[in-house]
Order: C-alpha cells, then sequence, then structure tokens
C-alpha cells in the first residue's frame, strides 16, 4: 500500500503527458484495492503498529481526495 501511495505524483504525471484520463482512474482502482486488503487483514486501531496504520490510511484518504 506504501508503495502504491508513493506512486501517485507519477500517475498524475503520466495521466498529465499522455493526456489519458483512465490511467488515473486505473491507478485509483488498484489503489482501493490494496487499501481494502490492507483494511480486510490488519488491525488498525489497539494495534502495536497503530500509529504507522493509521498515517496509511490517513495517506490513502489524501490521494483519494487529491483525485
Amino acid at each position: 500500500l506504501g508503495t502504491k501511495l508513493a506512486q501517485f505524483p507519477d500517475a498524475v504525471s503520466e495521466t498529465l503527458s499522455t493526456l489519458m484520463p483512465n490511467r488515473l482512474t486505473e491507478y485509483i482502482y488498484d489503489l482501493t484495492e490494496l487499501f481494502n486488503q490492507f483494511y480486510g487483514n490488519c488491525k488498525v486501531i489497539d494495534d502495536e503498529n497503530q500509529d504507522s496504520r493509521l498515517l496509511l490510511v490517513d495517506a490513502t484518504a489524501t490521494v483519494m481526495k487529491q483525485t
């Protein structure tokens, strides 16, 4: 999930340079699939990794709001 989030600037750049908006929608679709897997497999609240997992949740929300 973190790796996919880091690819967001590249996805936007590719979309702008190719003028193919479907590239961005494919990126968001893949991101939502990864987020759903993450959220289904990892306990976010009341876990020893809560802080880092909440950062991933927040970063995902931020990227999705920017699209």
